[in-house]
């Protein structure tokens, strides 16, 4: 539960320049309108979850390609379909009044293998609420249990891909539906460009962000993939640097090297800058000043 609150909260800090009715939005105020939404947001999240969405079969990626285009049309987002030698990539752009700046946003959306005999209930694909017992062990509860006023932080949502990364998405979906029911209006476009073949190494990512360069030109980069690090701050990636940060482990990718290669291309000028809590980008030697990006 605190993942999905978190998340939803450190996407509207990246907003932190917009106004609402004619005042500024603060981070007590973040808090407030998402625990407002919070419980609106979880049937959304149970369809989501319920696609199966494992790369090796098309109909998993049909299914997952036609929900997210949906959505994001439904939430006035234009999309189109970026092809690639693989699996095509989802494009969903939406233009801020006056705003010369862009941010493309990177969702992760299919989810590894799964073998269905290792889950402890009826299917990974069956999204169940759980509590934990005294004897430590994970029992199914009711999922209407989140409509109540209060939900126990410590109660869980069993489901491939919960974390990582349909989290992610469905924490970005419900950011955007705030920011339309509250009016609070971004100084900044919106490209978001969606994998449906990640685990599998996003082997034609880069030659896709070569051959649509022009489609997916911004001025910053942020990547919503996996729940949110220990330390609870939004995590780094520099696309000069070769190192792709998970949320379990930190590797080497050769694809997301050979694409970080092909950001560059996009990122020339000001390389790239992410991060909105606060001191982040002063602990790392950023500009205190990152908003003149936006």
């Amino acid at each position: 539960m605190v993942l999905l609150k978190y998340s939803v909260v450190i996407f509207s800090i990246l907003i932190h320049s917009k106004m609402l009715h004619g005042q500024a939005i603060d981070r007590a105020k973040l808090e407030q309108l998402t625990e407002t939404y919070i419980t609106a947001s979880y049937g959304m999240f149970h369809e989501l979850l319920s696609l199966p969405n494992d790369a090796n079969f098309q109909d998993h990626v049909k299914q997952n390609l036609n929900w997210m285009d949906s959505a994001f049309k439904t939430r006035d987002f234009q999309t189109s379909i970026l092809k690639s030698e693989g699996h095509p990539l989802l494009l969903a752009e939406k233009a801020a009044s006056g705003s010369r700046k862009t941010v493309l946003i990177y969702l992760q959306v299919d989810g590894q293998p799964v073998d269905p005999t290792k889950w402890r209930q009826e299917s990974p694909y069956k999204p169940v609420l759980k509590k934990q017992t005294e004897a430590g062990e994970w029992q199914e509860i009711s999922w209407s249990y989140l409509q109540n006023d209060k939900v126990d932080p410590e109660w869980r949502i069993f489901a491939r891909s919960a974390s990582d990364a349909k989290g992610p998405i469905s924490m970005f979906l419900t950011a955007i539906d705030i920011m339309k029911t509250e009016k609070i209006e971004p100084t900044f476009n919106m490209k978001v460009i969606m994998d449906f073949e990640e685990e599998q190494g996003s082997p034609n990512l880069p030659a896709a962000v070569k051959k649509h360069l022009e489609a997916l030109k911004a001025d910053m980069l942020i990547i919503f993939d996996g729940p949110p690090a220990p330390h609870q701050q939004p995590s780094d990636l520099n696309v000069r640097r070769s190192r792709h940060c998970h949320h379990q482990t930190q590797g080497f990718w050769s694809q997301k090297t050979a694409t970080q290669r092909s950001l560059r291309q996009l990122y020339s000028q000001s390389g790239l800058q992410t991060g909105a809590a606060s001191g982040f980008h002063e602990r790392r030697g950023w500009p205190s000043d990152h908003s003149r990006f936006l």
